[in-house]
């Protein structure tokens, strides 16, 4: 593994300014978690498009950088915060909010990995829709599909796995490109589900950056 320090100026320069922060610009945020011991990265990595995101994630993997990809930093698990060997590079999606694409004839929602659950379902309250996730914490889109998240109303909606339409991801490889895999169609079996592979994965696979969602209908009672 080589020294991310080495490698600040090409890293910083695949980002828009402000977008790259080093340890002395205060990196607490993104190195506390909700629960557990806090860490010590090498710097941060915000990109604000999944192109931005594919080239780092070239970039990082081309140069056996270690890179954790973190989302709302709200898990419990501590796999979204790095250790304590200042070595781990972390790529945060909270500046990627660039769709915002709501189709009220499908009932679908195309949005990016950096949107939180909370401000998704407020802006859909006046179409009188919701994505039926409800959890104790506030988790951000990329995290919800990476983790396949449950909560108190899984056993009546399902799970994040049962609610995503399609994905968009930063595949894990040295060239990462970005795949469309699934579309709003709620059958689609013109290809494998390759979707699937990326929910629940952890980012194990690749990054995901925006996701297409079924909504459902408000209870009105």
């Amino acid at each position: 593994m080589t020294q991310p320090a080495a490698h600040f100026e090409a890293l910083g320069a695949l980002l828009e300014a402000g977008d790259f922060l080093r340890p002395e610009d205060g990196l607490e945020t993104y190195q506390r978690p909700a629960r557990g011991p806090e860490g010590r990265a090498a710097c941060i990595l915000r990109p604000r498009t999944p192109d931005e995101v594919s080239r780092l994630l070239s970039y990082c993997i081309a140069n056996d950088l270690a890179l954790i990809v973190q989302s709302g930093h709200t898990g419990l698990v501590n796999d979204g915060t790095p250790d304590m060997s200042g070595a781990e590079i972390v790529l945060s999606l909270e500046k990627l909010r660039g769709a915002f694409d709501y189709n009220p004839l499908n009932r679908s929602l195309r949005v990016s990995a950096g949107y939180r659950l909370s401000e998704i379902n407020a802006r859909l309250e006046e179409q009188g829709v919701f994505l039926p996730i409800d959890l104790g914490a506030d988790p951000m889109v990329g995290g919800l599909a990476a983790t396949n998240t449950g909560g108190s109303r899984l056993l009546r909606y399902g799970g994040v796995r049962e609610q995503v339409l399609a994905l968009q991801v930063a595949l894990a490889s040295e060239d990462a490109p970005l795949l469309e895999l699934g579309s709003a169609c709620r059958k689609d079996n013109s290809a494998p589900d390759w979707k699937q592979v990326f929910i629940g994965s952890g980012a194990v696979f690749g990054v995901i950056t925006e996701c297409t969602f079924e909504l459902s209908r408000r209870p009105v009672a």
